[in-house]
């Protein structure tokens, strides 16, 4: 079984937990058919996630999440690194 956390674009952070190894996750536009939709789904910072049991055939979708901002499977490990500044190629300034 696999966990994925999920940030909501309000901020609201939380886990998803005993998904199915098979299961297919997708994560865009609520309706990507429609440009109209891609493009309030950018300017709002929301997009939808659904998550399908193997195929996005009928009948397979286990969970839908609308204004996500992003998420990550748990089973990634997860290193903050700081920022670099080039200055030229002979010398950086490291920042953070």
């Amino acid at each position: 079984m696999r966990t994925i956390e999920v940030q909501t674009s309000d901020g609201e952070v939380f886990e998803v937990s005993n998904i199915p190894e098979e299961a297919k996750i997708t994560f865009g536009a609520t309706n990507p058919a429609s440009e109209a939709s891609r493009k309030t789904a950018y300017s709002s910072g929301g997009y939808t996630l659904r998550i399908y049991r193997g195929s996005r055939d009928n009948g397979n979708q286990l969970a839908v999440f609308q204004n996500v901002a992003n998420f990550r499977d748990r089973s990634l490990t997860i290193k903050k690194m700081g920022k670099k500044l080039w200055i030229d190629d002979e010398q950086e300034e490291r920042l953070g």
